[in-house]
């Protein structure tokens, strides 16, 4: 009897000794994916530019920033900016460079009832890209005729709680080269 009683608690403190093994693990697994996994946002930007003539000396630039967010939470966007930093003599010189803003990110206004208001601005914070959302802006610049520019789109957002413990907002940002239009020939 004395060696069946000895064996139950042996198997008893064996449990329990498994059972914290398996609590310190699955904890531990928890913390890895907050500190790795968690506070990573999940979603890509890409642009695309294109230029045409406006006149003898200047183009219309136009710009596309497409957003694609992966299954993971949605993200609120705050801010996208554009900026295109002439070539001169070899060299990209931001001091000349041409910012420019990416039109229709910000939520829209609305009235009492529901209804946009275009003139208005939303009192509330950015615009909400849900999982596995894609979604397209632009932006419009002059830019001086046959220079190389480089395009420059950078974006914020917010997804729950990642500024509260990473102390910072996400950011995204895309880059390009965008060539003079080749000249017709005639």
């Amino acid at each position: 009897m004395l060696l069946l009683a000895s064996n139950k608690e042996v198997l008893e403190s064996l449990q329990a000794l498994l059972t914290c093994v398996a609590l310190f693990f699955g904890g531990g697994f928890f913390v890895y994916k907050y500190l790795v996994g968690t506070m990573y946002v999940n979603m890509t930007l890409g642009i695309r530019a294109e230029r045409q003539p406006l006149d003898d000396t200047c183009d219309h630039l136009a710009v596309a920033a497409t957003f694609e967010k992966g299954a993971m939470d949605s993200i609120f966007l705050l801010d996208i900016q554009g900026r295109a930093i002439p070539r001169v003599d070899g060299e990209f010189v931001e001091a000349q460079a041409i910012d420019f803003e990416i039109c229709g990110f910000g939520p829209a206004a609305e009235n009492a009832a529901g209804k946009i208001q275009w003139k208005g601005k939303a009192k509330r914070g950015g615009l909400a890209i849900t999982p596995t959302e894609k979604t397209e802006f632009g932006g419009y610049a002059q830019i001086h005729q046959n220079t190389v520019y480089r395009i420059e789109v950078v974006a914020i957002g917010n997804r729950r709680l990642h500024k509260t413990y990473t102390g910072h907002h996400a950011q995204w940002r895309a880059s390009l080269i965008s060539l003079p239009p080749k000249a017709e020939k005639t």
